[in-house]
């Protein structure tokens, strides 16, 4: 965050972080190093390719790019996504790197995931 802030009051900053902590805490939920993770996606530390966040529910991400932290903060810890869970069928159409794909099926637990 402290990339985003530049030119923001303290009050502002403020503000901001915690209209953000139930994506820190659902980060905490998700991520076994969440805090490494949440100081790399706020631009609190330098990342150092490869950043491998470690998910509790079995599976790792690998990251090699602040792109690839903007990409999972999204799916996992903002929620911008939305799986029902158990879906039967998940078309993730353009997965990229495949952070979607991992969540919908490790996290969402989608019975199949086709992804392209």
């Amino acid at each position: 965050m402290s990339r985003m802030n530049r030119g923001l009051s303290p009050a502002q900053i403020v503000r901001t972080g915690l209209g953000r902590l139930p994506e820190v805490l659902e980060c905490r939920r998700q991520f076994a190093n969440w805090s490494e993770f949440a100081r790399l996606y706020a631009g609190l530390a330098e990342m150092t390719p490869p950043f491998v966040a470690l998910g509790r529910e079995g599976f790792t991400l690998e990251h090699r790019e602040a792109a690839d932290l903007a990409t999972s903060w999204q799916i996992f810890c903002a929620q911008s996504y939305h799986v029902p869970r158990g879906a039967k069928i998940v078309l993730d159409l353009g997965a990229n790197i495949g952070m979607f794909s991992v969540y919908a099926a490790r996290v969402a637990r989608a019975q199949r995931v086709i992804a392209l």
